[in-house]
């Protein structure tokens, strides 16, 4: 036995594996010794003085053989010669190709002297046309003139020399190569251009596959069929075996693509079906699954996997999954439109798109509804329902409501879609409030108005030269708008009623003062006009401009604020602007609104007596009057007296005896109390007593409201919901929960007030500025278990301060508990994040809970709420409502505070569940981790073992069983002394911990050898000896490094020597190598400017400072050392504080709030700045960057072109992110100016190139602010 055998090669001659798993194989190959074949020849010129011949070149010689291609094969080219050699046609249309590579042999030598280049380049042509391909590591020079050059071979090879050109680009194309020489200045002086030896190769996995993955949506009873494709990606002929599994065990029935009937066994494995493919071939299947008859449940699946499988080597699979589908029926409001100005006995019409997000064509209705704060709301919506007839999946209709407001309040409208089957509910309602409006004040331009009495102001700016100021009257000049289409004939103001504005126009026209408008109070504010405009625009030149401004100085005008609304152009018409000023005047006294007309052409460039300018009629001002504001600020609602405190927070007086409390929308009053005052002053308190014993509001919650019954539609002023009814806390007896004044308003964060202050100004505290320690847990209905309430730290690197929670308190339905500073440890961070008060510590911790529904609150030591949990069903007794995973739900909803839960669903909404194993947190086990290894290698962890109990405890430790060939190891700290069973009960453990006390282990996990895989992941859990509810877990990932593993066989483990006559004397040895292994990644830490518009267009392009709160959820996930700072650029630019780049995350964010919106938009500065921080301050270790968020139309190009080009100079990446309602040429001029810089690398991306949180998806998340462009620059 043994001595000689033979290896048999399994390989095509044209085929060659590789260690990554796949294999080359050849699709063309020509070494010119076999004649033209299907080469061509074409003649560019139409009379080339040389051309492509085949041959032997006698000076140059070949690379193989005797024949190549040459532009000139006996002799050098000559002058005026453009030919192109084209191969013939070669399939690149293997749909299991991974790459393609075209290589080939060539020899150059051409003309390059005085500015011009002869010489060649590669082309390919394919079904999109043709076009210039590039050889890796590029072209070493240029082909034609200093007028029109492109990169190429040209000058001399030396010899001749291999050129490689990816085409994985055109993989699935049929394509042809295109050798294309130009020789224009050479006359029979150089030999030109020489190929051979051309091949094109396709890289493919070497693999079974079967594909594509498939879903598909049917009903009961029918049956659905996919068409599979199985390829065989092998270097060797097989058998592919296919079977399949069934999720749900549909009838599932495996068909021969051509005749539709089973598919047969070919000679794979016995008894299954199967299909015998080629090396390379590939072959369809068809696949149905029936839906049994009679089912009537939504949107189920069954996943049918079909797995092909190599019969020779069985390793070799892979598996389609098809997803057959019951309908899923989604239908939605995708968003309401509102028009601008809404009036007071004016009809509104209101658009509603509806969407349909399922997956079948469906029919529905969708009902309207308008709510105004009022206890009896009109009725007047039209119609009330209407019906959407067959909308297909992922399509869109526009719906159509109408309704007249009666009275000027806050309405809000509500589309909900109506579909009983409907799978998701979330999307099913939208609403948008409506603030109506009254009419302060027009103007027509007619008899009898402000105009024609002369009281509108106008003038011309002091230094300007030019005479063109606005008139009042009719126009007159035959390029304006014509007399006969002035809106309100025959008056109405122009730039220049006879003629076109003059160059260096600069005139304004501001409303009457003695109509100047006090805005104090208001919650809207319109400005309405109709205008025509004809402006000068010229490319590269500038724009002229029409502009609204204000003012708030009484006359005469000494400031004027842009609102960066502007007008460019020329307009279709007389057209009707109703522009929502509120965001720029809002509570402001004196208000004057503004025209301004400037000439902005540079010089040499105006157009005399062509341009109109910019003519005005019609001018309204709508507004929200002021009224009184009662807000309802403290409750208390049990112990003896109850109370209800009000504040005006409106302009006006509020009349009491106009105004009631009712507890359920109308239905019933509250009457057995009283007012004690009659009238509430602006900015004063007034409160409704009701006497001890009548026990008007409910001690476990009440949703209460201020009506104002003066309007008989009852107008609602305030609603608070609080206890079970809503997030606000249930004050607990003699004491009361209070709204917090945060020194200019009340706003809406509420909290216990253990010293009631009812009729003045509330002391009470409000929320915590970050939840650093949530409530994570709650065990309230114990039977055979210990009760608890369990508190988690939720900080995280980067912004992980210690929490010290000694002192802080619980409520707990109607008592308190103070945490106390012993016997556990108080101080909370990521090393030692839970903190648990049982019943032990507290025997009457849930003695006054009510099982059926109460609520839990948390609040730091100095009695700002943190955090509350509520439920108002009955749930088992013995399971926990805890946040699945620790922490959940803390960072949804609004900015810092998250949602909160007061009841079942709240809760759950907030990232809670109910009927959970308790999993009390008196034993700790931290922290997850990653290492990485190699094979062989041993990969130590250092974990932290803390018992949390008051009383000594063993700790038992156990592990999860690792895979063959892993092995697990636990030591002592030493790394020396393995763990061992200390108390007997067959578990390794810590030895006896007493309280508090914290013991470190080391964790060694051993790669194995070989076949080690991607990774292996060790669950490690501790758990208390004394209570088996007590326990945590740590999972440690140990990934590999990128490596080969081989697999080998032998198809005879034992063969005899030839001529012994005994048998087999021949094996077959199959090496299989592939690749496994994690790509290790390495994260840079980043210094980051912000660059964040503070000019007076971010009103209109921002108004609700989206792009601020953007930042500041980019700063919440830089991680130390990551650093930042903040520049605030609007006319000029300044770095906020003075703070230069650091770590100080919560400061960095405090600074992003300080930026306001007024002013101009100096980018150049802004970059200015930023260079100055990143070059004097950055980190040359870190990334430099800076991102800039502006709406464009920056007032210093210049500084802009040069700054840019600093940062690419000192390696300063730069992102633009624009702002604004709609993409257009004025909002894309900062990115515009960037881009034509030289060295500069545009990117259409959609994220920042960092570990971080992603700016624009928060951006892109609101309808005013989008991406333009995502850009950096780099050096060379």
């Amino acid at each position: 036995m043994g001595g000689t055998f033979w290896i048999i090669p399994l390989l095509a001659p044209d085929s060659l594996p590789n260690a990554s798993g796949s294999f080359f194989k050849n699709v063309f190959f020509d070494d010119m010794e076999s004649g033209p074949g299907g080469w061509s020849v074409v003649d560019v010129l139409g009379g080339s003085n040389s051309t492509w011949e085949l041959g032997f070149p006698g000076s140059i010689g070949t690379h193989s053989g005797i024949s190549c291609w040459g532009t000139e094969i006996s002799g050098n080219y000559q002058a005026q010669s453009e030919v192109i050699l084209v191969s013939p046609p070669i399939d690149l249309t293997a749909t299991f190709a991974l790459n393609a590579n075209l290589s080939f042999w060539h020899n150059y030598s051409s003309f390059s002297e005085w500015g011009t280049w002869d010489g060649g380049w590669v082309e390919l042509s394919y079904s999109g046309g043709t076009s210039q391909i590039y050889p890796d590591g590029g072209y070493p020079g240029y082909v034609g003139d200093y007028y029109l050059l492109r990169l190429g071979y040209s000058g001399s090879s030396n010899g001749w020399k291999k050129a490689n050109f990816n085409l994985s680009s055109y993989i699935g194309e049929i394509i042809t190569i295109r050798f294309h020489f130009v020789g224009n200045y050479s006359d029979g002086l150089y030999p030109g251009w020489y190929i051979d030896d051309v091949s094109v190769d396709i890289e493919h996995d070497d693999w079974i596959i079967i594909d594509p993955d498939q879903t598909k949506i049917g009903r009961a009873g029918e049956t659905l069929s996919y068409k599979l494709t199985v390829s065989n990606n092998n270097y060797f002929d097989d058998y592919i075996d296919i079977h399949y599994s069934s999720t749900k065990n549909w009838q599932v029935r495996i068909l021969n693509s051509t005749t539709l009937l089973p598919l047969q066994d070919n000679g794979g494995i016995v008894g299954q079906p199967d299909v015998y493919l080629p090396s390379g071939k590939y072959t369809d299947i068809v696949v149905n699954v029936t839906i049994p008859g009679g089912i009537t449940e939504w949107d189920i699946s069954d996943i049918t996997t079909v797995y092909a499988v190599s019969f020779t080597d069985p390793a070799k699979q892979d598996s389609a999954e098809l997803i057959t589908k019951t309908p899923r029926p989604d239908v939605g409001v995708y968003k309401i439109q509102i028009p601008g100005v809404r009036k007071v006995g004016n009809m509104i019409n209101i658009t509603v798109t509806v969407k349909n997000y399922g997956d079948w064509t469906v029919s529905f209705d969708v009902e309207g509804k308008i709510f105004a704060m009022l206890i009896n709301p009109p009725s007047t919506i039209e119609p009330p329902i209407q019906s959407v007839i067959n909308l297909p999946p992922q399509k869109m209709i526009e719906l159509q409501w109408s309704f007249i407001p009666t009275i000027t309040c806050e309405y809000t409208f509500s589309a909900i879609t109506l579909l009983d089957i409907d799978q998701f509910v979330f999307n099913n309602k939208s609403t948008k409030s409506i603030f109506i409006q009254h009419m302060l004040w027009t103007d027509d331009m007619e008899t009898g108005g402000d105009a024609a009495n002369g009281l509108w102001e106008h003038f011309i700016d002091g230094s300007s030269p030019s005479t063109t100021d606005w008139e009042l009257g009719r126009p007159t000049w035959n390029k304006g708008p014509s007399a006969a289409s002035v809106p309100s004939k025959p008056n109405c103001w122009g730039t220049d009623l006879n003629y076109a504005y003059m160059e260096d126009t600069n005139c304004f026209l501001f409303t009457p003062a003695s109509s100047a408008f006090d805005f104090t109070g208001c919650d809207s504010i319109t400005l309405a006009f109709s205008h025509w405009w004809r402006l000068q625009s010229t490319p590269h030149h500038g724009e002229d401009v029409a502009m609204i401004l204000f003012t708030l100085d009484p006359d005469p005008i000494s400031t004027i604020y842009l609102t960066g609304i502007e007008f460019r152009i020329n307009s279709s018409g007389w057209e009707r602007e109703e522009i929502d000023m509120t965001s720029f005047v809002k509570d402001e006294p004196y208000v004057r609104f503004g025209w301004r007309l400037f000439e902005n052409i540079g010089a040499n460039k105006f157009e005399y007596g062509e341009w109109a300018g910019w003519y005005l009629d019609d001018v309204a001002v709508w507004a929200s009057p002021a009224v009184p504001k009662l807000i309802i600020t403290e409750i208390v609602d049990s112990g003896g007296t109850e109370y209800i405190e009000v504040f005006n927070e409106g302009t006006v007086a509020a009349e009491l005896n106009n105004h009631g409390i009712t507890l359920d929308n109308g239905v019933s009053w509250l009457t057995s109390g009283t007012w004690n005052k009659a009238t509430v002053l602006p900015d004063a308190y007034a409160y409704y007593s009701i006497p001890f014993g009548e026990n008007s509001l409910y001690d476990q919650g009440e949703s209460i409201s201020i009506v104002n019954r003066s309007i008989p539609e009852g107008l609602i002023t305030s609603q608070v919901s609080y206890g079970q009814k809503g997030v606000v806390p249930d004050p607990i007896p003699w004491e009361s929960v209070a709204r917090y004044w945060d020194g200019n308003k009340y706003i809406d964060e509420w909290a216990r007030d253990s010293s009631s202050t009812i009729g003045l100004e509330n002391n009470g505290k409000g929320h915590v500025d970050f939840k650093y320690v949530v409530l994570n847990e709650v065990l309230y209905n114990p039977g055979a278990l210990e009760g608890f309430i369990e508190l988690r730290y939720v900080g995280y690197p980067g912004n992980d301060p210690d929490i010290d929670v000694d002192g802080w308190i619980l409520v707990v339905a109607n008592s308190v508990f103070t945490i106390p500073s012993s016997p556990f440890s108080t101080v909370l961070n990521l090393q030692n994040p839970f903190y648990v008060i049982n019943v032990g510590m507290y025997p009457g911790l849930f003695g006054t809970t009510d099982v059926n529904g109460d609520n839990i609150y948390l609040y730091d030591s100095t009695g700002r709420f943190v955090d509350e949990v509520g439920w108002n069903l009955p749930h088992l007794s013995d399971t926990s409502i805890s946040r699945v995973p620790d922490g959940y739900g803390v960072k949804l909803g609004f900015k810092k505070h998250g949602l909160m839960g007061f009841d079942d669903p709240s809760s759950i909404a907030a990232g809670w569940q109910f009927i959970q194993i308790p999993s009390m947190s008196i034993v700790g086990i931290e922290q997850d981790q990653i290492g990485v290894g190699d094979a062989g290698w041993t990969v130590v962890y250092d974990l932290s073992i803390v018992n949390h109990q008051n009383v000594a405890d063993y700790i038992d430790i156990l592990s999860t069983p690792p895979k063959p060939g892993w092995l697990v190891r636990l030591y002592e700290n030493n790394n020396i002394t393995l763990l061992s069973d200390n108390d007997g009960d067959g578990i390794l453990d810590t030895d006896l911990m007493i309280a508090n006390e914290i013991m470190r282990i080391k964790v060694k996990v051993t790669i194995p050898l070989e076949k080690i895989g991607d990774f292996e992941e060790t669950i490690l859990t501790a758990r208390s000896s004394k209570n088996l509810n007590g326990w945590d877990t740590v999972c440690l990932r140990t990934e590999t490094y990128p490596h080969i593993e081989l697999n080998k066989s032998a198809s005879s483990n034992e063969i005899w020597l030839n001529g012994t006559g005994m048998f087999p004397q021949k094996t077959t040895i199959t090496l299989e190598v592939r690749g496994s292994g994690l790509a290790q990644s390495v994260v840079y830490p980043q210094d980051v400017v912000f660059c964040i518009d503070s000019s007076g267009s971010m009103m209109q392009n921002d108004p609700s400072d989206l792009r601020k709160d953007a930042a500041k959820s980019y700063v919440d996930d830089m991680m130390i050392p990551d650093r930042g700072a903040v520049v605030d650029f609007d006319n000029l630019a300044t770095l906020v504080g003075n703070d230069h780049l650091g770590t100080d995350y919560v400061q960095i964010k405090k600074n992003i709030d300080t930026i306001d919106s007024m002013g101009g938009t100096a980018i150049g500065a802004a970059l200015q700045v930023a260079n100055d921080e990143l070059i004097n301050y950055g980190d040359p270790k870190h990334l430099l960057i800076i991102i800039l968020l502006t709406d464009g139309m920056t007032i210093d190009e210049a500084l802009c072109y040069s700054e840019a080009e600093r940062a690419a100079e000192n390696d300063i990446k730069i992102y633009t992110i624009g702002l604004g309602d709609m993409v257009d040429e004025e909002s894309r001029e900062a990115n515009i100016i960037l881009l034509q810089l030289p060295r500069l690398w545009r990117e259409y991306i959609m994220k920042l190139e960092s570990r971080h949180w992603i700016l624009q998806e928060r951006i892109c998340s609101q309808e005013t602010i989008f991406i333009l462009y995502g850009m950096f620059y780099h050096h060379g």
